[in-house]
């Protein structure tokens, strides 16, 4: 089952992974109503799980004009019928360092592994291009897991201090919630500090 990013970001919250504040629009003048109620640059993403209209799903607006024309467009995106359903509107981050986090399973030790990478991205992708940025941690699918992975996990990146706490929190807050939902794949492609 895949998810729409609105959808997965409802179970994030539910879980209290922390998230930038976003919300669904369903028109373009929602859009903008909360793009102003947010009160700054905000990126505007429509919900399509079909790949031809995921490509060009994204558009980043200044001010509240903006997210209704962004907001317009992206409403337009057609694949074969599909169009999306809403546009996701949320606060544009502010952190400069970037990571990605992918949850799966690995087929050669039949373990959960946790892989991370101190720039954003798919983890997959960036395995091909940058192999010694990533960082992996088996972990158990039978026992709790343990907020000392997270920890050794984020401690590969070089983070330290609130940062590191702050990244162990969600990195132990995603793999609860990789185990809970019985998931198969887990993947956050731009995690910012």
């Amino acid at each position: 089952m895949r998810f729409y990013e609105f959808e997965a970001k409802q179970l994030l919250k539910k879980h209290r992974i922390p998230l930038v504040q976003s919300e669904l629009a369903q028109t373009a003048d929602e859009a903008q109503k909360l793009a102003a109620d947010i009160g700054g640059p905000v990126i505007l993403k429509a919900q399509a799980i079909a790949p031809g209209v995921a490509a060009a799903s994204m558009r980043e607006a200044s001010d509240p004009a903006g997210a209704k024309a962004a907001a317009a467009e992206l409403l337009g995106l057609d694949d074969g019928g599909r169009k999306p359903n809403g546009i996701l509107v949320e606060a544009r981050p502010t952190g400069e360092a970037v990571y990605s986090l992918s949850f799966t399973y690995d087929g050669t030790t039949k373990r959960p592994v946790v892989a991370a990478a101190d720039m954003a991205g798919k983890i997959d992708d960036l395995g091909d291009t940058h192999p010694e940025r990533i960082v992996r941690r088996h972990f158990s699918s039978l026992y709790p897991f343990s907020d000392y992975i997270a920890k050794e996990l984020a401690k590969s990146l070089a983070l330290e201090g609130n940062d590191l706490k702050r990244m162990t929190r969600i990195v132990s807050g995603l793999a609860r919630l990789f185990l809970d939902y019985d998931l198969a794949d887990l993947d956050v492609t731009s995690l910012v500090k």
